[in-house]
């Protein structure tokens, strides 16, 4: 059993964002050392696969959440943050309580994805200053709140939004991930299509879009292109942009700085919504993993990304968040029991 302390730590590791709600983290505790891995999923492979740019963000994310957890509560020990294979955080208290009062009313625990309509601000809240001045390491936040800036952005997606909706195992795969039912959705994993800002009848478009054979041949009459401007158009009337900036090898430092940023709007009072769709596309190009008929569209991409927001080896977009006041508080994402994310070690205590 884990002591109260580190239970506290793990849960709000057990918080953090993934890619589709897919959570593909372990903890294993063995009584000195608390240790954050990477897990397996082999049906997620070919898609956001072990040693992927997007496993490098959500641990970062992971291990943000546990670091910001330990220092509010006030926990020392020996911290190990370096990447080694499937290990990015290993932690020793130099003191572990069985039981122990932590404040659970933190933003590691109410932070969540909001993928509805957002309201603008009065006036540009003092704390985008603050985010302007974010930093992990060699990465960086942009803060974008002109209209001109959020409607390029807007348009990055929907670049990026097309392409998807085109490739084959990444809409197979998006499809695989939705979860309709009551039942699927207390799997505790996967996407609750009741989190989605669907219009009447969305729910049964999307069921019917998932077969590729029917989309390939709504595709053929512009399907794709309507699809990716309805995602494209929520960024468009949103009140401000978040752009996680960085060299592309420093993955997980940047998962760190969303989360960081992310929290921060929490505690502000402000809903925020990731969008991968422009890295994920970005990283499937350099990696020669596109299809070939994809491929100029996506160099069109990169030409556009880099324009806007440079073309040095810095300036690689990790993430991007849309942020405003919500206007509706929607379901929260589930998360699988704590069993199945902490694994068994033997004791180190003698």
């Amino acid at each position: 059993m884990l002591p109260s302390s580190i239970c506290y730590l793990v849960e709000g590791g057990h918080q953090a964002p993934s890619a589709d709600n897919l959570q593909p983290w372990l903890f294993t505790w063995d009584g000195e050392t608390l240790v954050l891995r990477s897990k397996e999923l082999s049906a997620a492979s070919e898609v956001f696969g072990r040693d992927s740019h997007c496993e490098a963000l959500t641990m970062g994310a992971v291990s943000e959440n546990i670091v910001t957890l330990a220092a509010d509560a006030g926990m020392e020990g020996d911290w190990d943050l370096s990447r080694e294979n499937d290990t990015f955080l290993r932690f020793k208290p130099r003191s572990v309580k069985e039981q122990v009062s932590l404040p659970v009313q933190h933003e590691v625990f109410s932070r969540h994805t909001n993928r509805f309509k957002f309201d603008g601000f009065d006036t540009a809240p003092p704390y985008l200053q603050e985010l302007e001045g974010l930093s992990q390491g060699a990465c960086k936040l942009r803060v974008c709140t002109a209209q001109a800036e959020i409607d390029v952005l807007a348009d990055l997606v929907r670049r990026a939004s097309s392409l998807r909706f085109r490739n084959r195992i990444l809409h197979e795969w998006f499809g695989k991930t939705l979860r309709f039912t009551r039942r699927e959705v207390e799997g505790g994993t996967g996407l609750d299509v009741s989190t989605i800002d669907l219009p009447p009848g969305g729910g049964l478009l999307l069921k019917l879009i998932m077969d590729w054979g029917r989309m390939s041949r709504l595709n053929a009459v512009g399907m794709y292109r309507l699809l990716s401007s309805i995602e494209a158009q929520a960024i468009r009337r949103s009140p401000g942009m978040l752009v996680v900036l960085g060299p592309r090898s420093e993955g997980v430092d940047a998962g760190r700085l969303m989360e960081r940023a992310w929290l921060g709007l929490e505690r502000h009072g402000l809903a925020a919504q990731p969008y991968y769709v422009v890295t994920d596309q970005l990283v499937r190009l350099a990696d020669h993993q596109l299809p070939a008929e994809l491929v100029a569209t996506a160099d069109h991409l990169q030409a556009a990304s880099k324009t806007f927001l440079g073309d040095d080896a810095d300036a690689f977009p990790h993430m991007l968040l849309r942020f405003g006041k919500a206007s509706k508080e929607p379901p929260r994402s589930r998360r699988l029991p704590l069993d199945r994310v902490v694994l068994k070690a033997e004791s180190n205590s003698h």
